[in-house]
């Protein structure tokens, strides 16, 4: 238990409470004067809040919650659509400054909440927060930017607004800026296709080709449908929108991915191939776990080879097994039981999924005791590694290098048939 930021006499409950939470949320619990039982309540609210990795101004928080606790400021700010975690720090910055407040009244939506949080900068408060978002892409520069860099119709102008103030140009921008060659032209292809609103028929041309197994017409809609499991305040499910695949890198951890400085970020973009999906999990509106879905073929034997004699022995063919691969899970440092649950709810989805499609189901070596727990197996086998329309992917479960792919590669893995 860490006791630094608290001043003054504690029942062993607000001990037990907030001496195992961030500093942050210490100061901020010391600040509040009120009933012990009021200040339980209201500074439980945001313990979930915890692992925000920005500087938190633990005066403000304390002011924002002596006026109202957390949930009736979300109550009384009525906007359904906005994640907890943005909302809190709405509340912060509107206590911390007054200008924010003059534009947070104007918020309906996620969009404008997340508008006022990316853009605190004069001509937001000069313009008023309806009028800023319309001359947005005139006035940031990442948008001005992005519109230099591809053509946007006037049917498209709406959508190309809608996509900058979700602070994609910025990602878009940053990517281009790491990259060279294939890399950036595909960047912009794959923006220009959101805003147009072809993403999905970007993403899904040539499944076929990407796996190199004939799947049926059922099992290429199953597999474009993007499934989501729920369970009380935990939410797994598949994404393939452009900001999910993008921040990957991002959250709920920094990897090698990031899309503005990771080490192997010319890969990043192989998330939008046909066969892969993020899945993410979530809790109570924070990603808290995700990993790569891949669906791809598997072989007992790999490449065979074909040799003089296997024509005159007539050799039996190669046999491939149509299969979804549950790739390596990242999980903000978690452990213990939320590490166990992360886990759990992946293996979860990849197995409805597999079950979906009638396909076999792979883990990688991450998920060994929920593997072992459900009696899946594990042998050396060969993972068809399809090509990427990127040119360049990540294989994090098989191997951690940057390939082409385009071939079978042999390891020991979890599989339920």
């Amino acid at each position: 238990m860490d006791f630094h930021g608290l001043s003054g006499t504690y029942t062993f409950q607000e001990l037990l409470a907030v001496c195992v939470q961030p500093e942050w949320i210490r100061k901020t619990y010391a600040k509040l004067d009120m009933r012990v039982d009021e200040k339980l309540r209201r500074i439980r609210q945001i313990f979930r809040f915890g692992s925000l990795k920005e500087n938190r101004d633990p005066a403000a928080i304390a002011a924002a919650l002596s006026n109202e606790s957390f949930e009736d400021y979300c109550t009384r700010k009525g906007i359904k659509d906005a994640s907890k975690s943005d909302l809190f720090q709405l509340m912060e910055l509107e206590q911390a400054d007054e200008k924010v407040s003059s534009v947070a009244n104007a918020a309906r939506t996620e969009q404008d909440v997340r508008t006022i949080l990316r853009n605190r900068k004069p001509e937001l408060f000069e313009m008023g927060l309806d009028a800023f978002k319309k001359a947005f892409t005139d006035l940031d520069t990442d948008s001005s930017w992005l519109k230099e860099q591809i053509e946007i119709p006037k049917e498209h102008l709406d959508a190309f607004t809608s996509f900058c103030l979700d602070g994609n140009a910025s990602i878009v921008h940053d990517y281009y800026e790491s990259n060279y060659g294939q890399q950036v032209e595909n960047v912009l292809l794959i923006a220009k296709a959101t805003i147009y609103g072809l993403l999905d028929e970007v993403k899904y041309k040539d499944l076929h080709k990407e796996i190199g197994y004939a799947i049926t017409p059922e099992q290429e809609n199953t597999w474009k449908e993007n499934i989501t499991l729920v369970d009380g305040k935990v939410k797994t499910g598949e994404y393939t929108d452009f900001v999910s695949c993008m921040n990957i890198g991002v959250l709920p951890e920094r990897t090698c991915m990031n899309y503005r400085d990771g080490a192997y970020n010319e890969c990043l973009l192989s998330t939008f191939d046909a066969n892969k999906k993020v899945i993410y999990v979530t809790e109570e509106d924070e990603i808290i776990g995700r990993a790569i879905l891949r669906l791809t073929k598997l072989s007992d034997e790999g490449d065979k080879n074909l040799h003089f004699e296997d024509v005159a022995e007539d050799t039996p063919e190669n046999k491939e097994n149509l299969v979804v691969f549950l790739e390596r899970c990242y999980k903000n440092g978690f452990s213990g039981k939320k590490a166990a649950m992360i886990y759990r709810k992946l293996y979860d989805l990849a197995k409805r999924k597999a079950e979906l499609l009638g396909a076999g189901l792979v883990l990688a070596d991450d998920y060994k005791t929920v593997a072992e727990l459900n009696g899946l197996a594990k042998k050396c086998s060969y993972i068809y590694v399809s090509e990427s329309k990127n040119g360049k992917q990540y294989l994090d479960s098989l191997g951690g290098n940057c390939e082409s792919g385009g071939y079978y590669v042999r390891g020991n893995f979890f599989f339920a048939s």
